[in-house]
């Protein structure tokens, strides 16, 4: 869909709902065939502070009528909400609909979002134990799923220890992922090395910046890189 007929949609889902709001009154559910659809739109256009508006509304509609098959769930509403208001830096009000998802919707998809908020919030030590928690419990999965999400949670992890300039225990945390590069494929380590050695110039450790290069050298000429 083009940015211009995306517009074009914009324009007339807003001058329906102009039209058919006060006939139907704010919490006629009907109002859904228009609020959902026009929140989508605003949020792939960035203007997420409108999209937030609406997409309150349908939560509540969610909330008020849960279970109305004509409704999306309202785990769809309050994940799709929460989104939006971690996007906008809105992370106390994004938190707690986060831990909801969490708790009442088991949607474990929630929980990356859930530490970008509370690192938002300055809570890193929390952040941090939930991390650890996640790559400790990924450790303990099927072979097949195990790498992989441990995969993800370290990069969460290195992120947490990177935004409060902790460069050394970003790059032990860095450390961590290169076994689980190489158990792939030993190319797959070159973009975590050269993350490494970044870590490391900014922790000034120049000893171990100089000796990830070097390494990353050798996997390179190696797998013809």
């Amino acid at each position: 869909m083009t940015a211009q007929f995306r517009a074009v949609l914009v324009g007339d889902l807003k001058n329906l709902r102009a039209m058919v709001e006060p006939q139907f009154g704010a919490d006629d559910i009907r109002l859904i065939h228009v609020l959902r659809p026009l929140a989508a739109l605003l949020v792939q256009d960035n203007a997420l502070d409108e999209a937030v508006v609406l997409q309150r509304r349908i939560y509540n509609l969610c909330l008020k009528f849960k279970g109305n098959p004509n409704l999306p769930s309202l785990s769809e509403a309050r994940k799709s909400l929460a989104a939006s208001l971690q996007s906008l830096g809105r992370y106390d009000e994004a938190l707690p609909l986060l831990q909801l998802c969490i708790a009442e919707d088991g949607d474990e998809s929630a929980t990356s979002t859930l530490v970008d908020c509370l690192q938002g919030l300055g809570r890193f030590q929390e952040a941090i134990s939930l991390c650890e928690q996640k790559v400790s419990q990924a450790a303990q999965l099927d072979a097949s799923k195990s790498g992989t999400a441990q995969l993800s949670w370290l990069l969460n992890l290195s992120r947490c220890y990177s935004r409060q300039d902790d460069y050394a225990r970003a790059a032990e945390v860095i450390e961590r992922t290169i076994p689980l590069m190489a158990a792939r494929a030993e190319v797959l380590c070159i973009p975590q090395l050269d993350m490494l050695a970044e870590l490391y110039r900014k922790a000034g450790n120049l000893a171990e910046h100089d000796r990830v290069r070097a390494k990353r050298r050798e996997i390179a000429d190696r797998c013809n890189y």
